[in-house]
């Protein structure tokens, strides 16, 4: 055996990493015909590209695609979400909750930020994605910041006893 063949390079192994990742997105699919949804394959480039610049740009490094399944199964069933702004749908989440698991420093587990990211599409924006881009992150990091604090009180206060 020649040694060149014993090692992955640096390269094939991110081959093999992205092509990982455009299989898992690409399995969304299965989750999602139940309401006549799907990626297609510009579309599933299109959700790797934002995954791999959000986390890039929040300086986060993430293995496997576990957040991007939870919001794909948080979101695909809103009465907002059809086949024409779905995958937009789908992006702007991921961007938005990379940047709140950074901005918070991970204080907030995955799950709650899913959930108050639908709940706020939902019930605030009423499925405005410029409405969730812009002020509503802002709302979402404060309440996050307001709970820590009560949190942090409520600690304090059961010291003094």
């Amino acid at each position: 055996m020649n040694k060149k063949n014993r090692f992955f390079t640096a390269e094939k192994l991110l081959s093999a990493s992205v092509n990982g990742i455009n299989n898992d997105i690409t399995s969304l699919n299965d989750l999602i015909a139940v309401k006549g949804l799907y990626l297609t394959q510009n579309d599933v480039r299109e959700v790797v590209r934002t995954r791999t610049r959000a986390l890039a740009e929040n300086c986060r490094f993430e293995i496997g695609t576990e957040s991007v399944r939870k919001i794909t199964e948080s979101i695909f069933s809103s009465q907002f979400v059809d086949r024409s702004n779905f995958c937009d749908t789908l992006c702007t989440f991921i961007r938005i909750f990379y940047y709140i698991k950074t901005a918070s420093f991970d204080s907030i587990p995955d799950d709650d930020v899913v959930r108050l990211l639908k709940d706020m599409y939902e019930n605030v924006c009423y499925g405005s994605l410029s409405e969730m881009k812009g002020r509503e992150v802002d709302m979402i990091l404060h309440y996050i910041e307001t709970e820590k604090a009560k949190k942090a009180s409520n600690g304090r206060k059961g010291e003094g006893r």
